[in-house]
């Protein structure tokens, strides 16, 4: 019988990290509510408060979850659900590269609407590795794709995506999803 160890061993090594580094910065942030809670205030995306000062936060926001842990078990449950699949099958390279489309396509226009929200948490990235799998694996399987199609469609299918800007960043990470899709099937770029 396997222990949580041994499968834990088997989860990809980029999805691996990114785990390890959102539970780091889910144990800061109880310790900064402890200790000073502009620590980890710090670390989200204020878009209203954005200046070069500030940039290192476009890296830190992916990694910060709020405090009610399902926000934070959600997200890892999908990213290692989909990603270390995904991973595994088409290479640490493009998986890298997935990511970043995940990450930009997330952010980025919300920067230039110039909302006052502040971001976090992993789920652009994790939408847009959930759209890439939909269309490209041939590893996952079907009832794991029937989960990522529901959660994909629930993403999509909020109508308030224009005025609610969490679901415009997902809505925008499955473009960059798909975009990558396209990217990675016509063979144009190679990583």
């Amino acid at each position: 019988m396997k222990t949580f160890i041994d499968k834990f061993n088997e989860i990809s090594t980029v999805t691996k990290t990114m785990t390890i580094v959102c539970i780091f910065f889910y144990l800061l942030g109880i310790f900064s509510l402890i200790v000073n809670p502009m620590i980890i205030d710090g670390l989200n995306l204020d878009i209203s408060g954005f200046s070069y000062s500030t940039l290192y936060e476009v890296f830190t926001y992916p990694f910060v979850h709020n405090f009610h842990p399902s926000h934070l078990m959600f997200n890892l449950a999908l990213l290692i659900l989909f990603g270390s699949v995904l991973e595994k099958e088409i290479g640490v390279k493009n998986y890298l590269v997935l990511i970043v489309f995940g990450w930009i396509f997330n952010f980025l226009p919300m920067m230039f609407l110039g909302n006052d929200k502040e971001i976090m948490g992993l789920s652009g990235i994790v939408i847009s590795i959930i759209t890439f799998n939909l269309f490209v694996s041939k590893k996952t399987s079907n009832s794991v794709k029937f989960l990522g199609f529901v959660y994909f469609m629930d993403s999509f299918l909020k109508f308030d995506f224009l005025t609610n800007m969490s679901v415009f960043g997902h809505v925008m990470s499955i473009l960059g999803g798909l975009l990558f899709v396209i990217i990675y099937k016509t063979k144009k770029v190679t990583f």
